[in-house]
Parts: structure tokens; C-alpha cells; sequence
């Protein structure tokens, strides 16, 4: 056997045991996207706490599955409409809000995974820690953020994750109300809980 067929074999070889891993779901790389989605942005004024919904939620993502378990993130990015994010108050609320964030110019919000920091498991759950882009008003600073990932029975992805921001820290003026007697704090949280399904 002359080295040309013996690299031909070694070829096949490798083959075999790469389609033999895929097929039994022992390794797969495979793209996600939302399905299902509860994003959430809380915060304080002078007179009471506040909340909205993001109504709108695209997430996308590429996962590393090795053992029905999460190796690692590929690469993901959320976009958020500003102009369906909605709180319980009404739409005096609202249209604060996307005067704020400045909806017309820029309707959306998103997050840009650059890098991945690290990557845990532990009794089937992963913690992934990464940094990204995220971009509020046309201003985009980088950030990290620490998602809980889970690979479900049913082949879908649930992610979980928080993060706390300043709206100054993106040229945001906080809101006001009522000749400046209600003041939006400059600080939210955002709590972040997504279902994913293969795209």
C-alpha cells in the first residue's frame, strides 16, 4: 500500500468516526433562535419602582453541544424593538421611554457577542461568561454578561441572565415627569430569560 492510499483510508477513517459522533449526539454544532422570550427592564424614580417589557426579542446563537450538555457559545446577538418594549403604566410611560432612547432615530437595542470568556458546567447546567457590544441611542459601549445556559430534553436552549446599567453610561438622560417632581433613577436592571429552538 503506497502512501497515497494509505492517507485516502486515514481520510475515510476520520470521517466515519466525526459522522459516527454527529449521528449518535455525542458533538453538534448547530445554530439557535428565539422562540420564546421574557425580557425585562426595572429601575427606581423619587416616587416609586418601575418596570417594562421587551415585547420583541430576537436572539441568535451558535452552541457547541457535546453529551446532550453545552461546551461553549460560537457566537450570539440580540436585537430588542425599542418601539414594542411597553410598561404596565400606559403609554405616557412608554413614549418617555422612546423619546429617551430615541426610537425614531434608532429603533433598536442590541448585543453583539465578541468574545467568551469562560465557560463552566455543572449538573447539566452551563454558565457561560462573555463580552460584547451593546448598543443603546446609537451608543455602544462593551460589556460582559453571564448567561445560564441549558440544554433541554427536547433539543431546545434555555438561557437566563442579568445585567445592571447606567443609562448615562450611554448618553441617556433619564426621564422625568410632572415639571420634573418624578425623576427616573439613572440605574436598571435587565433580566434576561429566553427559549431557543434550532434555526
Amino acid at each position: 500500500m503506497n502512501r497515497k492510499q494509505i492517507r485516502l483510508q486515514l481520510s475515510r477513517a476520520t470521517t466515519i468516526v466525526a459522522l459516527a459522533f454527529i449521528s449518535t449526539g455525542l458533538f453538534a454544532q448547530a445554530k439557535f433562535k428565539s422562540a420564546a422570550s421574557n425580557v425585562v427592564i426595572t429601575g427606581t424614580s423619587t416616587m416609586h419602582d418601575w418596570e417594562e417589557k421587551a415585547n420583541a426579542v430576537n436572539v441568535t446563537a451558535e452552541f457547541h453541544i457535546a453529551n446532550n450538555v453545552i461546551q461553549g457559545l460560537n457566537g450570539g446577538n440580540v436585537q430588542i424593538d425599542v418601539k414594542a418594549i411597553k410598561s404596565p403604566k400606559g403609554s405616557l410611560m412608554d413614549n418617555r421611554t422612546y423619546d429617551a432612547l430615541q426610537a425614531d432615530k434608532h429603533p433598536s437595542i442590541s448585543f453583539q457577542v465578541t468574545k467568551v470568556v469562560s465557560v463552566q458546567q455543572a449538573n447539566g447546567t452551563t454558565l457561560i461568561n462573555v463580552l460584547g457590544n451593546l448598543t443603546i441611542a446609537g451608543n455602544t459601549q462593551s460589556t460582559d454578561l453571564q448567561l445560564t445556559c441549558v440544554y433541554t430534553s427536547n433539543g431546545n436552549v434555555h438561557i437566563k441572565g442579568a445585567k445592571k446599567l447606567k443609562m448615562s453610561g450611554y448618553g441617556i438622560k433619564p426621564p422625568s415627569f410632572m415639571l420634573g417632581a418624578l425623576k427616573v433613577a439613572d440605574d436598571v436592571s435587565i433580566a434576561i430569560d429566553v427559549t431557543m429552538i434550532k434555526a
